[in-house]
């Protein structure tokens, strides 16, 4: 059986030079650069992720093994790499020394210690941001070493370049078919179709509100428990109302006739807007006269008379006609005759038709 042990001359192999084999041995991203023979030390440097995609962190590592005697330094990512024809390369700035990734942290391992040397490790955190090939620059290391006479001696090395690849997001999920151009603007038709459901809604709810107060006259509760029925006057019945208040304040009596006119006008003008549905209390006595005539269901007897009571309270109101209480009270109960002839009958009196008023020529000052 043959044996397993190496040959003799294979122990005596130094273990500095089985150092130097590491670059070469498979898994190594990279390789060392500048040493000799003579150099007790070697370098490597990877990343974790060679082909990343943006935003992706990326972890830059190199690895320093040296002999137990040998001095290092960290690597300085803020320096040139080795001299490059006739100069060097401008230092930057450690948070840019890798193009294309934005710096984030850094770090080191203890040293582990082996039998006549040492292997530490040196970390960069990076973010991947730019789309697009880089290349890690060679970093410049320093370190001092006993020469065969036991001297110490500086000396300096480089890391390895190192390449590395950032691809977008979208590669990952191959060629975009499905994104098109932006169409132009397209004009829409409104639809008008639920604002009209609205609209009828609305007024429905309306209509129905409106037939139910009708239907069901509102009620408020007393004090003592009890309801009453809140039953809105009629027109007729409102004016009559106002009518009885006016006489009882003594206007009249007082000999302040104007004030009289101008509140009798007032309850008159209500009256008639209210009865026939027009704004009566903000027109001009001509404007009311003319909507009068123009109407044909009314009476002309009517007509004429509505326009006489407004003539007469103009003429006291605005000319200062002369005036004395018997015609403040006849004016009154021509007044109150045109209400009861022109308010609103109910269904039982609507058989007869009401009695004309008679004609008489209103009273205009010279």
């Amino acid at each position: 059986m043959r044996s397993s042990r190496l040959p003799k001359n294979l122990q005596a192999v130094p273990w500095a030079i089985f150092i130097l084999l590491i670059p070469s041995l498979p898994g190594c991203e990279s390789k060392e650069v500048g040493l000799t023979d003579g150099v007790p030390i070697a370098v490597t440097a990877r990343v974790d992720k060679p082909q990343s995609t943006v935003g992706d962190t990326v972890t830059y590592t190199v690895t320093i093994t040296h002999n137990a005697d040998t001095k290092i330094s960290a690597p300085d990512i803020s320096a040139p790499g080795l001299p490059e024809g006739d100069g060097l390369k401008n230092p930057v700035p450690e948070s840019n020394a890798f193009e294309g990734f934005d710096f984030i942290d850094k770090g080191a391992s203890k040293p582990r210690r082996a039998k006549g040397g040492a292997t530490q490790e040196f970390w960069y955190r990076l973010r991947a941001d730019l789309v697009g090939d880089y290349t890690f620059p060679a970093f410049h290391i320093s370190f001092s070493t006993p020469d065969a006479s036991g001297k110490i001696t500086p000396g300096q090395t480089a890391t390895p370049k190192v390449d590395v690849e950032i691809l977008s997001v979208l590669n990952l999920r191959g060629e975009a078919t499905d994104i098109h151009g932006i169409k132009p603007l397209a004009s829409v038709s409104k639809d008008w179709y639920p604002y009209v459901i609205v609209i009828l809604a609305i007024l429905a709810l309306a209509g129905l509100v409106h037939w139910a107060r009708k239907k069901w006259p509102g009620k408020t509760r007393r004090a003592d428990g009890q309801t009453e029925t809140n039953v809105i006057p009629s027109p007729h019945e409102l004016a009559l109302k106002n009518l009885d208040r006016l006489l009882a304040q003594g206007l009249v009596q007082n000999r302040q006739f104007r004030e009289y006119y101008f509140a009798l006008s007032e309850i008159f003008r209500r009256y008639l807007g209210t009865r026939y549905a027009f704004p009566a209390i903000d027109w001009t006595t001509e404007e009311i006269s003319a909507w009068l005539l123009g109407q044909r269901s009314l009476h002309a007897d009517i007509q004429r008379e509505a326009g006489c009571i407004l003539v007469n309270t103009d003429r006291v109101k605005f000319a200062k006609g002369d005036t004395d209480p018997e015609a403040c009270m006849e004016d009154m109960r021509l007044i109150k005759n045109f209400i009861s002839v022109t308010k609103e009958k109910k269904a039982a009196d609507k058989i007869s038709a009401p009695s004309p008023i008679p004609a008489r020529k209103a009273s205009v000052p010279s």
